[in-house]
C-alpha cells in the first residue's frame, strides 16, 4: 500500500497560506525556520513592530516593504525562495 510523505516545508507552506497578513505569515515562517530571536532581529532591522500583526490584520504597505527589505539581508537565497513559495508568490 502506498504512503504519501509530506515535507516539513510543505506543512509550513499550507499553514502559512491559511493566513491573511503577509507580515504575520513572514513572522510565522521565521519562527519555524530560525529562532524566536530572529523575529527580534527582524524588528530591529526593519523598525516595524511585527508582533502587532495578527492572522487577519491588513498589512501596512510601508511596513511590508521594510520587512521584505530586512528579510533579504537576513535570509539565504534558498530560504527567501522557500518563503516566496510559502507566501504563494
Amino acid at each position: 500500500m502506498g504512503t504519501t510523505t509530506t515535507s516539513k516545508t510543505d506543512c509550513i507552506a499550507k499553514y502559512i497560506l491559511d493566513m491573511d497578513s503577509q507580515i504575520f505569515r513572514m513572522v510565522a515562517f521565521i519562527e519555524s525556520r530560525l529562532t524566536p530571536f530572529a523575529v527580534s532581529r527582524l524588528i530591529m532591522m526593519s523598525g516595524v513592530p511585527v508582533r502587532k500583526y495578527s492572522r487577519q490584520s491588513k498589512d501596512d504597505p510601508q511596513d511590508l516593504r521594510k520587512v521584505q527589505a530586512a528579510l533579504k539581508s537576513m535570509l539565504s537565497v534558498r530560504d527567501l525562495s522557500e518563503l516566496d513559495t510559502a507566501l504563494g508568490l
